[in-house]
């Protein structure tokens, strides 16, 4: 039989059936009615800079995986499936979870976050409940892309000074200078 539209709540249920002979079996139990999604209200969901600095580099992006994390906490009560979806340049990854350290992390191919044409990653937690029930909370994080070595021009020096000062060029202002010393005899 069809039951009658209900509204959200616990309903009791017998189940009453006669065969030919006249005898009758019956079962009773309860249907429940929950129309109500998880609510996310006290979830905190974000995604952590994409690599340490949030700039991709040329070693990054030939990476085969680049892994990303992010926070996840308060998990809503009555949720019996949480999955993270993070989304990078047309591809789905589905993210692990680790409930008690309220962290996810998901390995990317670096081809991917390179060709992204916005450079953005997209997230989405989504929550079930038991009976179906859904609802999800998103975030994004930008990043940019330096995949381009900074020119150097070291110049050459003779000296007799035992300290000297070298000296020369770097086309990036951003650029961390420091300098190697190698030494090669041969006899």
């Amino acid at each position: 039989n069809t039951l009658p539209s209900l509204a959200e709540g616990t309903y009791p249920i017998t189940v009453t059936a006669t065969d030919p002979a006249g005898n009758v079996g019956t079962d009773t139990g309860s249907l429940t009615v929950d129309l109500t999604p998880p609510d996310p209200t006290a979830t905190v969901f974000s995604i952590d800079d994409i690599t340490a600095d949030n700039v991709l580099n040329e070693t990054e992006s030939l990476s085969s995986n680049v892994t990303l994390t992010g926070v996840l906490t308060g998990i809503p009560a009555d949720a019996t499936s949480t999955v993270v979806t993070v989304s990078v340049n047309g591809t789905d990854y589905t993210a692990t979870v680790d409930t008690v350290a309220g962290t996810w992390s998901v390995d990317v191919a670096g081809s991917d976050l390179l060709n992204d044409p916005d450079l953005t990653v997209d997230a989405n937690v989504t929550f079930m409940d038991a009976a179906g029930n859904s609802s999800s909370v998103t975030d994004s994080q930008t990043y940019t892309v330096d995949t381009v070595a900074p020119m150097v021009s070291l110049n050459d020096l003779d000296t007799n000074d035992q300290t000297p000062e070298l000296t020369g060029t770097i086309d990036d202002p951003t650029a961390t200078v420091w300098s190697q010393l190698m030494v090669s005899i041969t006899q």
